[in-house]
């Protein structure tokens, strides 16, 4: 009877226990269903990235390809150009003689600014060649009033 009488006590605490458990339970499978929806997240966001970077690695490759083809082709039309004006004796005889004219030119421009320089310096020497007379004049005409202003006194 004392069993018994311990059974009807523990059971509404058993009956809690299991109900306990079962929630615990509960929240375990739904925090173990979340985890795994994450790692699938994870799993879809590694893959999405991983194509991704293919991708983009795929597209570098194609533009450094056309960068290639790009390159080879302004070279072999550069070369294929010098080629062509190498061919051409005339170029040379024009380019000469426009060497010739462009030193002619230089030695005149620089004849013109040796001559400006020159005249230049000189106007400068009369300048100041007609200021120091502007001031004798103008000292000789006070001198000549305070003469007549003399003279007339």
């Amino acid at each position: 009877s004392k069993h018994e009488e311990n059974q009807r006590e523990s059971q509404p605490a058993l009956k809690v226990a299991h109900q306990t458990i079962k929630d615990l339970q509960a929240r375990l499978d739904k925090k173990e269903e979340m985890l795994k929806k994450c790692q699938n997240q994870l799993v879809q966001v590694r893959q999405g990235q991983e194509e991704m970077i293919r991708r983009h690695q795929e597209e570098l490759r194609v533009l450094h390809e056309k960068l290639d083809v790009h390159s080879d082709i302004s070279l072999d039309r550069f070369k294929q150009t010098a080629m062509e004006l190498m061919k051409k004796p005339t170029i040379r005889v024009q380019t000469s003689k426009h060497l010739e004219r462009l030193a002619e030119l230089e030695q005149t421009v620089a004849e013109q600014d040796i001559s400006l320089s020159s005249i230049k310096e000189k106007l400068k020497l009369t300048t100041a060649a007609l200021e120091r007379q502007r001031s004798i004049t103008e000292a000789q005409a006070k001198e000549h009033a305070n003469k007549l202003e003399k003279l007339e006194e």
